[in-house]
């Protein structure tokens, strides 16, 4: 589904020139027009009514660009597609490797569409092409026409929570490959068909209702990613709610700790500490959620600038860590470098700079390839971890790779610290990473 635009005005044309990742330079191009006529249409006071022929070439500059870009476009715009609609976001296969994470081609997913004539089927897809966010074009051409939500067909032989258990990993895969832009749609498209199948009777409410729990942290997280924090804390309330009436401690955690998360993410300590402490409390023992949770109070804890309360926590995470039940199937991600990253994060917080710095290094050194976003996180944080320390050169070396992983993810998680960079590193040096940093910042348009 391609993004429309009934009024080109000086918000959306700044709109898509961000999208796009372009300089003035570069989008003026694109349109065949002038820097300067770009730069009158952008300007928040401006009363330029764009001609005919211009907004034809912005029209075809928004239809013909990549799924990814239309999607961050709306995104800037504060539009979000619809819950029911499945649409194929993909980012751009130059900056992506997506044939490198070993998917089993043979693995398949089933998937809940509508055909053109209102039937609701399930879809047998390659899991590979959930995955790598063609998912629904796939779907399309496999029922002939563009899926929608409705009421799902109830059948006896289908087994909707190993479908939606198995599909959820699949999001997640996706998410790590290609960045949340293009999983966001299909995962609030699922926890709405998991909320009809709920009052249909399809399967156990409980189990049902347990994965809608699943499906709306993880539209957090997503949102999370993209910054749309509204958005994130809407999903993670409803999560909320659904643990609530579910009245299970492990859920009730699991979205405490996301609630903690974002906190952080936005440096609000105290919102931190209230949900990390919430989450401890209701985490079953020995399991992640109690690790997990304690490392959200370290990093709280840290925001609130109270070294000696965060290294203490950082102490008793690793201690519960040590401990916790690892045959669960949460928390596969919680590891020494995953504790140390934040306690390096938490460092930097302080103002501890010349311990941030080798931390960073111990943590991202030992993550698996796949974290490629992650790494590009806290690449970025290192990168303000050196800069800090007066070490610019060796800030903009590492900035720029953050710098790729972002614009080829749109995570915006990614680019907040490279855009703290930008607006810190001495711009005005000669030196050839600082150059190659400025300008790619330039060209991508990622500033402060």
């Amino acid at each position: 589904m391609s993004s429309v635009v009934y009024e080109w005005s000086s918000e959306t044309v700044r709109a898509l020139m961000k999208a796009m990742n372009l300089s003035l330079l570069e989008f003026a191009n694109a349109l065949e027009v002038t820097e300067k006529t770009v730069v009158s249409w952008t300007s928040p006071d401006s009363n330029v009514v764009i001609r005919v022929r211009n907004r034809q070439r912005l029209d075809k500059l928004l239809t013909e660009s990549p799924a990814c870009v239309q999607a961050r476009f709306d995104r800037l715009r504060g539009v979000d597609g619809p819950a029911g609609d499945l649409v194929a976001r993909q980012e751009d296969p130059a900056t992506l490797a997506i044939g490198t994470i070993g998917v089993d081609d043979t693995n398949q997913v089933q998937v809940l569409a509508r055909t053109p004539d209102g039937e609701v089927i399930v879809v047998e897809l390659p899991r590979r092409a959930v995955v790598t966010g063609i998912g629904a074009a796939a779907l399309t051409a496999a029922i002939g026409g563009r899926p929608a939500a409705a009421a799902p067909a109830v059948t006896a032989e289908t087994d909707w929570i190993s479908h939606f258990r198995d599909l959820r990993l699949s999001l997640i895969d996706s998410d790590n490959l290609c960045g949340s832009g293009p999983v966001i749609p299909l995962m609030e498209h699922n926890i709405a068909m998991l909320g009809q199948l709920r009052r249909a009777g399809a399967a156990d409410p409980t189990q049902l209702l347990r994965m809608r729990i699943l499906y709306g942290e993880g539209a957090a997280w997503l949102h999370q990613d993209a910054q749309t924090w509204s958005r994130a804390k809407h999903w993670v309330n409803k999560a909320g709610e659904w643990s609530l009436a579910l009245n299970d401690p492990a859920s009730i955690a699991l979205v405490s700790i996301r609630k903690a998360q974002i906190s952080c993410d936005q440096g609000d300590g105290e919102a931190a500490l209230d949900s990390a402490e919430a989450a401890a409390m209701q985490a079953p023992p020995r399991s992640r959620f109690g690790a997990v949770a304690t490392l959200f109070t370290a990093w709280g804890h840290a925001l609130l600038r109270d070294a000696g309360a965060s290294a203490a926590a950082f102490d008793r995470a690793r201690e519960l860590a040590a401990t916790a039940d690892h045959d669960s199937d949460w928390g596969f991600f919680l590891d020494e470098a995953y504790v140390e990253v934040h306690q390096a994060t938490a460092a930097l917080r302080l103002g501890n700079h010349t311990a941030a710095i080798p931390q960073f290094e111990r943590a991202i050194a030992s993550m698996p390839g796949t974290y490629a976003r992650d790494r590009g996180v806290y690449n970025g944080r290192l990168a303000l971890a050196h800069v800090a320390a007066g070490d610019h050169a060796a800030a903009a070396a590492i900035g720029v790779d953050a710098m790729r992983t972002g614009v080829a993810t749109g995570s915006q998680r990614v680019l907040a610290p490279v855009r703290q960079l930008s607006a810190a590193i001495d711009a005005s040096s000669a030196d050839p990473h600082i150059r190659e940093f400025v300008d790619a910042a330039e060209r991508w348009s990622v500033k402060a």
